[in-house]
């Protein structure tokens, strides 16, 4: 009995212990059939209850969906919505013309658009291509959201070739329009585009990520009808910047911004300092994402404090931060996969329906979709022994 006492207290140690306890995945594919895949998204595109998936491929210039059957572990169903997006670079959704279903937005590279296809609501969807743009040269990132407020979702884009941030007001119509208003012209080679409310005004700011000046920045909403935008410059430190997110990361009620950075392999995030115009204090999470190309926030673990996610190309690692909560948050690096060849994306949601945040990943040369069930946490022993194997604890305990 006094045994049995004593490994029960050493489980609970070890499960409280700092390090000790960590989520673990199960891989499930969904597609080994997407040449070159550069992005991944997740929502119920079909509206019954459950998480699809939708991937942008490069190789064969398609946007796809992938159906979720329900199931635990879920089945995915591949139904292809365009094989005109010539190098597909990013795939989005959301309701763009207010009819209660989900639409899907894309951009492409080699041809420089911006499309969305509207759904017919039906039980599967059918999608028509609307083209909002093919002069977005270089198009590289999509973002939908209502940035000026009138109720209707806008487009936010980036264009790598042109150093161009834009939105596109949606005019409301049925399908709607969309009218282009620049932001900005001075990101260089800008790769990755985020919206949110940065500043606490209730209004939605934009950020960007780009390449060729190391630059993440915000760029305020000034209000009016159309808005307008100043740049606000958050870094110029980001070595060849490829990935912006932004979320509350230290749960003081503000929005922090987070980003990857692809020749210093650099995962940081910068601190909002609460301001009414913010300032950020930058802090690194990681310098050891070789090659980093992705980043993206959820709480993992189910602990209420905001995770990390990233995807690397050249250690092929798919890897989460856990945020240990403290006050600025440290992060502890653990690796989910480190044999995805040529991770492009990362993405969160929960895939299976039991609750927790499962993870997602789009792989270059893998020609992968794939997802990664989180399964619960393993308490790992400070010996290397896994929870369940007794067999380093003495069987003579008095």
């Amino acid at each position: 009995m006094r045994r049995l006492a004593f490994l029960a207290a050493a489980l609970s140690l070890a499960a409280a212990a700092d390090g000790l306890a960590s989520v673990q995945f199960i891989e499930h594919a969904v597609s080994k059939d997407a040449p070159s895949a550069r992005s991944v998204f997740a929502a119920d595109v079909d509206s019954d209850g459950d998480i699809d998936l939708l991937s942008a491929s490069e190789g064969d210039d398609t946007i796809a969906w992938y159906e979720s059957d329900g199931s635990s572990p879920p089945v995915f169903t591949e139904r292809i919505i365009s094989t005109n997006a010539d190098a597909a670079s990013c795939v989005f959704a959301a309701d763009l013309d207010g009819d209660g279903d989900v639409d899907v937005l894309s951009t492409s590279v080699v041809d420089d658009k911006v499309a969305w296809y509207e759904s017919d609501g039906r039980t599967p969807p059918s999608f028509t291509e609307r083209v909002i743009t093919s002069t977005a040269d270089g198009a590289v990132s999509v973002f939908a959201i209502d940035v000026n407020g009138d109720g209707a979702t806008d487009i936010v884009t980036a264009a790598g070739s042109d150093n161009e941030v834009a939105w596109h007001e949606n005019d409301g119509g049925s399908p709607p329009v969309f009218i282009e208003r620049i932001i900005s012209t001075e990101a260089e080679l800008v790769s990755s585009i985020f919206a949110t409310d940065v500043d606490g005004d209730s209004d939605i700011d934009v950020l960007s990520a780009s390449w060729l000046d190391d630059k993440i920045a915000w760029y305020e909403n000034l209000g009016g009808d159309p808005p307008g935008f100043v740049e606000r410059v958050i870094s110029t430190s980001a070595d060849a910047a490829t990935a912006v997110f932004a979320t509350d990361l230290d749960s003081d009620g503000d929005t922090d911004v987070l980003s990857a950075s692809f020749l210093d392999n650099r995962i940081a995030w910068y601190e909002n300092q609460g301001n009414p115009q913010p300032t950020f204090l930058e802090r690194t999470i990681s310098t050891t994402a070789e090659l980093a190309e992705s980043v993206f926030a959820a709480d993992v673990d189910g602990d209420g404090h905001v995770d990390v996610l990233s995807a690397s190309l050249l250690d092929d690692t798919i890897a989460w931060y856990e945020n240990d909560g403290s006050s600025p948050p440290g992060f502890i690096e653990r690796i989910i996969r480190d044999d995805v060849d040529l991770p492009e994306w990362v993405v969160a949601a929960d895939m299976d329906g039991d609750g927790d945040t499962d993870v997602v990943s789009a792989a270059r040369v893998d020609t992968e979709v794939a997802w990664y069930e989180n399964v619960g946490p393993d308490v790992i022993f400070s010996d290397g022994f896994e929870s369940g194997d007794t067999s380093a604890w003495s069987s003579t305990v008095p």
